[in-house]
């Protein structure tokens, strides 16, 4: 069985796309934080204690910790996960490159198990097909 080897096939493509699933959750996680601090700060003024600010801050502080290491891990998921379309990208335009040079409309492309747009594959494999057959059809 076939093991990926490098996960960042079209680096520019998957840094960009961990990078805005980053910032959203960086946004997400901000307006969480905001709104608890806004939540705290007001719905309970009139318990709040010197005490119960210092809880108050160890449990945000917590959660904004852990929310860096949620960020990071989501980040570095989203890398795998673009792989699965950034590794057929790469395939399709290789082959595609390939038989442009050629002319050798009798190349196929094959994707992994699991990837992504197999569907476009099958129909451009459908595509060298007919071009191939057009061809054929031209030399008789």
């Amino acid at each position: 069985m076939y093991r990926r080897r490098n996960y960042l096939i079209n680096k520019k493509m998957q840094i960009k796309y961990a990078v805005r699933i980053g910032v959203v959750l960086i946004l997400m996680f901000a307006i969480a934080q905001i709104y608890t601090y806004y939540s705290i700060h007001t719905i309970l003024p009139g318990l709040y204690s010197q005490r119960m600010a210092s809880d108050l801050a160890a449990i945000q502080q917590k959660l904004f910790i852990g929310s860096i290491v949620y960020i990071l891990f989501i980040a570095v998921f989203s890398i795998f996960v673009s792989h699965k379309i950034a590794g057929p990208v790469y395939k399709m335009e290789k082959i595609i490159r390939e038989v442009l040079t050629s002319g050798d409309f009798s190349k196929k492309i094959w994707l992994r198990k699991g990837d992504e747009l197999t569907g476009l594959a099958q129909v451009l494999n459908e595509l060298f097909e007919k071009i191939k057959k057009g061809e054929t059809q031209k030399e008789q």
